[in-house]
């Protein structure tokens, strides 16, 4: 992973503060730390002779919306949107990402020319943002039974307002559709049953329980809708990838270390 950026706290003052210039410079000493760990892991990913088979299944997990953040993959340093971070890959003159984005918006399929990044489709979009401080909230209220009574009154998923246009959110906080994933991911391993669920997310029992099966949950006595069960297989094929994979990049840089010990003893 890569170095998190320091705490930068903003000013609400009409003259810069003292404390600016030093929150700046570690800002730049974090850029730097950040350039240096990516350029290291990037030279390794050059090393590894898996390095071709990573970007074919990095570029399937793009497909699928699953894109890398904040670490370095296939020899590419991601950023936390899920996108080539520009600090460590060169964005490029002014008049070709003028270009680019001219291409973009006129529907044209792009590719990147910087060589690391070159794989990577040009017009990828960034991954939605979540509010972690809003998802562990509604998750930590549903322990108990009067805080989970209150949620509808304090939350409202996205996905209820687009369902039900006359639903307003009334001052509400909005559930995102990637929030509302996370929610139903993590209610998953803290095995939530979909009473509970379809409360937090004021959905029917059965959407609760259908997108608990479509994320690997098992609800007694139900059977999921088609729609449920094909997500729930494809989540499982994705898990089962993620899994081998992981093990083929241990199974390399396990390889790797052998050669390079061997080559010292020599």
């Amino acid at each position: 992973m890569l170095p998190d950026p320091p705490s930068l706290a903003a000013s609400t003052e009409e003259r810069v503060p003292a404390a600016t210039f030093a929150e700046l410079a570690a800002e730049r000493r974090f850029v730097k730390a950040r350039i240096r760990v990516a350029k290291s892991a990037i030279a390794a990913c050059h090393e590894c002779p898996l390095l071709q088979q990573c970007r074919r299944e990095v570029l399937e997990e793009v497909k699928l919306g699953r894109q890398p953040t904040n670490t370095v993959v296939a020899a590419t340093a991601w950023n936390s949107r899920g996108l080539p971070d520009m600090h460590i890959h060169d964005p490029g003159s002014n008049a070709e990402l003028e270009h680019h984005t001219l291409d973009v918006l006129a529907g044209t399929k792009l590719y990147r020319n910087i060589p690391d990044i070159s794989w990577i489709p040009a017009d990828l979009d960034p991954v939605p943002t979540i509010d972690e401080h809003l998802v562990s909230d509604v998750l930590h209220r549903y322990k108990s039974e009067a805080a989970l009574k209150e949620l509808p009154k304090r939350f409202v998923t996205q996905s209820l307002l687009d369902r039900k246009p006359k639903v307003s959110a009334d001052g509400r906080a909005v559930i995102t559709y990637g929030e509302e994933r996370e929610i139903v991911r993590r209610a998953v391993k803290q095995h939530m049953v979909p009473n509970t669920l379809a409360t937090i997310l004021g959905c029917g029992w059965d959407r609760a329980a259908d997108l608990l099966c479509a994320y690997g949950g098992e609800v007694q006595d139900y059977t999921p809708g088609p729609q449920a069960a094909r997500h729930r297989d494809l989540f499982a094929a994705r898990e089962r990838d993620t899994a081998a994979r992981k093990q083929r990049i241990r199974d390399a840089q396990a390889a790797m270390n052998s050669t390079g010990s061997h080559r010292m003893s020599a």
